[in-house]
């Protein structure tokens, strides 16, 4: 049974965040500021489309795009990731970037690679000359860990048969990713401390 009391929502929400979200001085945010910010705009009175809003405001300043708010309301879903875009997507047009990575595609080519192309892992591409591998990593966001996992294995696999040295490093490099993989969670302060 869904609870449609917004007062109980919202005090839910801000209540799981306290004490499971770890990253609140990183982020630079104030949790117990959001709340009493945005507490006040919640009434028994307040509809699902307006808790919704508030709800995405509270958690705006987070900049977080592990972060996702989603609703279904009045049939329609609805969903935020309070994520800014990155520096880098926000300096260069969509154009900017195709022609970047179309170039850097070439200089590789040019330069004895094969070609850059797609892996199991869709933010990963790769390729390699007689004895160096090149991967190109986008971005470690939204990427299932089968999908990477498989990836990086097919790249260790084709670099081993180039060089058993640089198989060794793709094998740390994927010890690496794995540890990225879940950020380490640190123990929220009890309230009034």
């Amino acid at each position: 049974m869904i609870d449609r009391d917004p007062e109980k929502n919202f005090e839910e929400l801000w209540t799981t965040f306290y004490n499971r979200y770890p990253f609140f001085d990183i982020r630079n945010v104030d949790w117990h500021e959001q709340y009493e910010r945005f507490r006040r705009e919640v009434t028994r009175a307040t509809t699902d489309e307006e808790l919704f809003d508030i709800l995405c405001r509270l958690i705006a300043p987070l900049n977080d795009g592990h972060v996702n708010l989603t609703a279904k309301i009045y049939g329609k879903k609805r969903h935020f990731r309070p994520e800014k875009k990155p520096r880098f997507w926000q300096e260069f047009s969509d154009g900017e970037i195709v022609e970047l990575f179309q170039t850097t595609g070439n200089t590789l080519v040019a330069s004895g690679f094969s070609e850059p192309s797609a892996t199991e892992a869709w933010m990963l591409l790769y390729c390699r000359s007689k004895n160096v591998g090149y991967v190109r990593i986008l971005e470690l966001e939204g990427i299932k860990k089968q999908e990477l996992e498989k990836a990086l294995d097919a790249g260790r696999t084709d670099l081993a048969r180039a060089d058993k040295d640089l198989a060794e490093l793709t094998k740390k490099a994927t010890a690496v990713f794995r540890d990225l993989e879940a950020p380490k969670v640190a123990t929220p302060p009890a309230k009034g401390k």
